[in-house]
């Protein structure tokens, strides 16, 4: 048996708890239209790629790290999570 060994670079992804993560609903709406595909990531695009990954078709794929973000990894773009992310709560 040969083992290979993958890795998976989700970007921003839509789930329950985003907004703890990318701020309100419409700070979410900004960020997934700064991306180039205009939406955030779904679990399902996680899940397609670890099919892949697994499947015969990356058979001679060995020490990759397949992105995952929808194109969303530009200056701009990360702007906008920083400038909308919910800030810590710092007690002082």
């Amino acid at each position: 048996p040969t083992v290979r060994v993958n890795a998976i670079v989700a970007g921003l992804m839509e789930t329950e708890n985003a907004e703890y993560s990318y701020g309100s609903a419409a700070a979410q709406r900004e960020i997934a239209a700064a991306t180039p595909m205009r939406r955030m990531g779904r679990g399902r695009d996680v899940a397609d790629a670890v099919l892949f990954l697994a499947s015969p078709l990356a058979g001679f794929v060995s020490g990759a790290a397949l992105e995952v973000h929808g194109g969303g990894e530009q200056p701009h773009f990360l702007d906008i999570v920083r400038r909308n992310a919910p800030k810590p709560d710092r007690a002082e």
